[in-house]
């Protein structure tokens, strides 16, 4: 449901975004809860709350533009309109990476350093993980990793066919390992 969509914006711009039905389906649950907890004059507590925790996530907006005419990467992140804006230079982006993660709450062995012989949470509960993110350098040449999204293993070919786009709109490497 939170799924980046890749929109083409000319041939200078690309942008990552969430979809609209998620958006929709929760201001549409905000209006109905709006509705139920005004019923009658009185205001009943628990619709409300739910009310807004859904307008805060139909108002939550994620979204990455790559922009080759003006060399840069935005980041806008936040509950709308108050988006946090960060701007990266698209010039120092040296590959896009794909990886998958160790499960959550895989704890590593301290004797043979291999994180999946003892896990901290049963195995039924950890979940593989699969991470997009952006290899950017800084101005002393040191290597940062920006993380774009993080899934669930299953979503990993939905990653791995953004982080292509990603990797061949900006004429960069692509980093994944080999399925």
């Amino acid at each position: 449901m939170y799924q980046y969509r890749v929109h083409h914006s000319g041939t200078q711009r690309l942008e990552l975004r969430l979809g609209w039905p998620w958006r929709a389906f929760f201001l549409g649950c905000f209006g109905f809860l709006a509705w139920t907890a005004l019923d009658g004059g009185r205001i009943y507590p628990l619709p409300a709350v739910v009310g807004l925790i859904c307008l805060a996530a139909g108002l939550y907006n994620e979204q990455w533009v790559f922009d080759r005419a003006d060399r840069q990467i935005v980041s806008l992140i936040g509950l709308f309109p108050l988006l946090r804006r960060r701007v990266y230079d698209l010039d120092r982006l040296e590959a896009v990476r794909v990886r998958t993660m160790h499960p959550i709450g895989a704890a590593p062995d301290s004797d043979t350093g291999n994180r999946f012989s003892q896990p901290a949470v049963p195995r039924a509960l950890q979940r593989r993980l699969v991470r997009l993110s952006l290899r950017v350098s800084d101005e002393n040449g040191d290597t940062h990793s920006i993380n774009v999204q993080t899934e669930s293993q299953r979503r990993y070919q939905h990653l791995l066919t953004i982080g292509q786009t990603i990797a061949e709109f900006c004429q960069v490497g692509l980093e994944s390992p080999a399925e």
